[in-house]
């Protein structure tokens, strides 16, 4: 008959006959003195009370793990969680990633309790469920941000890239529950083998499990389809309905005026005005003619464009090396390009760009606003970036039309405008806008 033999300091079971202190705590067992001790149990003997043992490597390695889960937490916490379009970013401290940092650093904290103060298997539990609970916490932070990805930039409009911080933060988390899985493991002295094939298989699952949900998660980048602003079919013909729901009603979707061009040169030619509800400058209320001339301000007849910038409607035809003041030389319609402050594009040869596959950009200053001029040239940078690097079809020029301050993007029935002083908060949107537009409506067949 087998006698079972327990630590009366710990509880833990006498694994061999001849050990001579438990490998739960290191707390000698009683009546060994006759027993001849080996190597081994020398060294044992020697290094069981501290900790720092074979025998309680359980313990040892839980707190390696909770270390590395720790720093992957801090240095996470200080990377970006989230990135959107022409340099705005979000680190996590300026956010959730402050909470997931004070939880690394008591991660850490109960790591050494781990080593130093584990000396008995009631508190390695207690360190190692208080453990679990903070890397429970963590993930769950890390988890809940990718799955809300557009909450961490406000007004970012779906366009946000998730950063490597929030990553290195769910790894974080999944390796704090493996630690600490492994030191309620150190409370009864398992063979290293078994103690290696589950601390192994844990994180195997733990990372699969992070990597499905991460997975699946729909993050949308710059250029992804899943926003709400999906291009609709290309038609070529006039009167074209473009249904669409559009980002957060920043975005307005304006009813179609056709297609057609006026007859005659810009010379000379009376301009269209905007209807009585569309906000312009002052300068625009009045009838241009093209080409120079007193502003007419007779009552007409002829139809007006329900956008400012117009996105539909008749517009002069295709014209080569036009005067358009100021002796400045451009072809009508506009190529691409982003033309210098004193070139202003017809109002009447906007809607032809359109027409052309392309995108209208134009902005407008009150005289001497540094701040306005100051993000006029972002937004240069911008749709240079879209023309040089994604071959998008994009006009951009000063816009006597738009009201002082003002920012206008236009496509064949699409227009986005905004002030700007909300340059921050509308530049991912406006980067969108060309992107998604940029060749949506192509009838005449522009675009590859």
């Amino acid at each position: 008959m087998t006698t079972t033999e327990f630590c009366g300091k710990c509880g833990s079971e006498r694994m061999e006959a001849d050990d001579l202190y438990c490998r739960g705590c290191g707390n000698t067992f009683a009546g060994e003195a006759g027993v001849r001790a080996s190597t081994l149990d020398t060294i044992q003997a020697n290094t069981d009370r501290t900790g720092w043992s074979k025998t309680n490597a359980a313990s040892i390695t839980s707190a390696v793990i909770l270390c590395t889960s720790g720093f992957f937490s801090l240095v996470g916490a200080i990377l970006p969680w989230a990135n959107a379009p022409f340099g705005v970013s979000k680190t996590g401290i300026e956010g959730d990633g402050m909470f997931t940092l004070i939880a690394g650093l008591m991660i850490v904290a109960l790591a050494a309790a781990l080593v130093f103060r584990g000396d008995r298997a009631s508190r390695r539990w207690i360190f190692s469920a208080l453990s679990m609970l903070l890397s429970g916490f963590i993930l769950f932070v890390a988890v809940i941000d990718i799955r809300d990805a557009n909450g961490i930039i406000a007004g970012s409009h779906n366009l946000i890239k998730l950063g490597p911080g929030i990553y290195l933060t769910t790894v974080s988390g999944s390796l704090g529950i493996v630690g600490a899985l492994v030191g309620f493991a150190s409370g009864r002295p398992w063979d290293g083998r078994i103690l290696m094939k589950t601390a192994v298989g844990a994180l195997v699952l733990l990372g699969l499990a992070s990597f499905g949900w991460v997975a699946g998660t729909a993050v949308v980048d710059y250029r992804g389809t899943t926003n709400s602003m999906a291009s609709p079919t290309n038609t070529s013909g006039p009167n074209t309905s473009v249904p669409a729901k559009l980002a957060e009603g920043r975005v307005t979707d304006v009813a179609d005026l056709g297609r057609g061009h006026f007859a005659g040169a810009f010379v000379g030619h009376q301009m269209t005005p905007f209807c009585e509800s569309v906000p312009s400058s002052a300068s625009a209320k009045h009838k241009i003619v093209g080409g120079g001339g007193a502003p007419n301000t007779a009552a007409s007849s002829v139809s007006c464009y329900n956008s400012n910038p117009p996105s539909s409607g008749k517009h002069l035809n295709v014209q080569r090396s036009v005067d358009v003041g100021g002796g400045n030389i451009i072809n009508i319609p506009a190529d691409p390009d982003v033309y210098p402050d004193d070139v202003e594009i017809p109002r009447d040869a906007i809607p032809h760009i359109l027409e052309h596959a392309g995108v209208f950009v134009g902005w407008n200053c009150e005289t001497g606003d540094t701040a306005c001029a100051g993000a006029a040239q972002k937004l240069k940078y911008l749709v240079n970036n879209r023309i040089d690097n994604h071959d998008n079809r994009v006009v951009m020029a000063h816009d006597n039309d738009l009201p002082e301050g003002t920012f206008g993007l236009a496509s064949w029935t699409r227009v986005l405008d905004f002030p700007f002083a909300d340059w921050d908060q509308e530049k991912a949107l406006a980067d969108q806008f060309i992107s998604t537009n940029s060749c949506r409506f192509d009838p005449e067949g522009f675009c590859p």
